[in-house]
């Protein structure tokens, strides 16, 4: 792999300077939409935003712009600022073939590095697109960004990274299902004909690969899964169903408050009602980071659950301690 580094300007992200290393759950995958000079350009200017890593289109050229520890502002999320590593690959999501296979592979050979070095999980729910970031605000969900796209293939990378394809079983309610197809659309009734469940943008209205939902319906040849804080119905098909194994935990039950991040001052993003459920993806417990001046200080202790609200992740605040 080649590799070189550049430093980021210094307004661009966030020194981490702390006792103890800084804890990384996610990484979150972008595509730039602009070229490889445009990127380092701005990462390299205080345009107020950075990333760890950039790689490049034609070769697969890996360049370092933020030290691992310190916190890239990548995300559009200080949350998931402070617990992700960012990787850009040099991208435009609308044109065909945006991502080149070398590039990919160079992708799948950091991800190996860092999710052995930072034990962080392989899976849907820690390897993440910048497309599944919480919005920080309830009112900001519309600016979001939604790369790396449509284009991007998680079926192909995630088994790559060695992560086995669950043996899919018949759906059973009041279990997750899982979806092992890049996309797949979802219906406010069981009906092709019906409208599907936003007329917003794609992400709002898709299942993606990896993602776990709790079946909560049957009707002949569709399931309904909890999903955006209503009930969504998807065909029933190959490559949908609930995996022999996995997730044990029993789903949260409503009423659940989800908010942008595990942080006292994050925003609330929905409310759940009584009947809705939601597959619980991890517990996170660590020091809240709080940015000073660009240096990061330690605040206290959180915990959170970890779940899907609909295409993008949200959190459920379960506790807070004051740090000793």
């Amino acid at each position: 792999m080649m590799f070189n580094e550049q430093s980021a300007a210094r307004g661009t992200y966030s020194r981490y300077d702390a006792v103890g290393p800084r804890p990384i759950h996610f990484v979150v995958i972008h595509a730039t939409q602009l070229d490889y000079s445009q990127t380092v350009e701005r990462f390299t200017t205080d345009n107020g935003v950075s990333a760890h890593y950039l790689i490049r289109h034609r070769d697969g050229a890996v360049t370092q712009f933020v030290n691992d520890q310190d916190v890239a502002w990548h995300a559009g999320n200080w949350a998931m600022n402070a617990m992700s590593i960012g990787i850009e690959l040099e991208a435009v999501i609308d044109q065909p073939a945006p991502f080149s296979m070398v590039q990919l592979r160079a992708l799948v050979r950091l991800l190996t590095s860092l999710t052995d070095q930072y034990q962080i999980q392989r899976d849907r729910a820690h390897i993440i697109g910048h497309d599944n970031v919480p919005a920080p605000t309830a009112t900001s969900v519309p600016t979001m960004h939604t790369d790396p796209g449509l284009q991007f293939d998680w079926a192909w990378l995630l088994p790559q990274l060695g992560v086995i394809n669950p043996r899919l079983l018949p759906p059973v309610i009041g279990q997750p299902i899982v979806s092992l197809k890049n996309t797949v659309s979802l219906y406010r009734q069981p009906d092709q004909q019906a409208p599907l469940t936003t007329e917003g943008p794609a992400w709002t209205r898709q299942l993606s690969y990896g993602q776990l939902f709790e079946c909560a319906a049957f009707r002949p040849d569709w399931i309904g899964i909890w999903y955006n804080g209503k009930l969504a119905w998807l065909q029933a098909e190959a490559g949908i169903g609930r995996p022999e194994s996995g997730l044990q935990e029993a789903p949260l039950s409503g009423p659940i408050s989800v908010t942008s991040g595990p942080q006292t001052a994050a925003a609330k993003l929905a409310n759940l009602p009584d009947e809705y459920r939601a597959v619980v993806l991890d517990h996170l417990k660590g020091p809240e980071l709080v940015d000073c001046a660009g240096h990061i200080e330690l605040g206290p202790t959180r915990s959170a659950q970890l779940i899907w609200l609909n295409h993008r992740l949200g959190f459920v605040p379960a506790s807070s301690s004051p740090i000793n």
